[in-house]
């Protein structure tokens, strides 16, 4: 009974031994930046004409070699008025294996991109080239079909998501509204 879990045992372990290891694209993005950068996102859903924002913060805690710690808080006005989230903190090792049948040009793409570009948005008075992705995935009240924005030049790569959700007259934008650098 023993010899069986073992062996599965190694052969997984093998396998990640075996591995390549590629830069995590989030790690790339805010290693660039020193600590006590802060990103600040906004999100506006609106659904069958209800409307609900929320203010995302990210802020670079640490970084260093091996990985760099993001400190994130949410806050929306879901109950009228804008509540707070305690604050999470997210870590992003600097490497992580490359699984098998993923391509390493994959790495910080979405998955099932149907159509792809390049577009330059403003945020503030600073232009963004920005390389946008759409896609399409099911949920449980249908498709839901994303465009995303992201950049090489901001911390965390995301200028700008629309999410729209047809069958459930849904429609999330979330786009970056401020960076600060110390």
């Amino acid at each position: 009974m023993l010899f069986p879990i073992i062996a599965t045992l190694s052969m997984v372990l093998g396998a990640t031994a075996e591995a390549e290891y590629v830069d995590h694209p989030i790690y790339k993005s805010w290693a660039q930046f020193k600590p006590g950068t802060v990103t600040t996102t906004k999100s506006v859903t609106i659904q069958e004409g209800k409307r609900i924002d929320a203010i995302i913060t990210h802020k670079l805690v640490e970084r260093t070699d091996e990985k760099v710690v993001i400190e994130m808080i949410f806050a929306n006005d879901a109950t009228g008025k804008m509540e707070e989230n305690s604050a999470q903190k997210l870590t992003y090792n600097r490497k992580f294996p490359l699984f098998p049948g993923v391509k390493r040009e994959e790495i910080g793409k979405p998955m099932g991109v149907l159509e792809d570009g390049e577009e330059t948005l403003k945020i503030g008075a600073k232009e963004y080239k920005t390389h946008w992705y759409d896609t399409k995935a099911k949920v449980e009240a249908g498709d839901i079909l994303t465009r995303a924005w992201m950049s090489d030049e901001v911390p965390g790569q995301l200028i700008k998501t629309v999410h729209k959700v047809p069958k459930a007259d849904k429609v999330t934008t979330v786009t970056l509204v401020e960076i600060k650098t110390p």
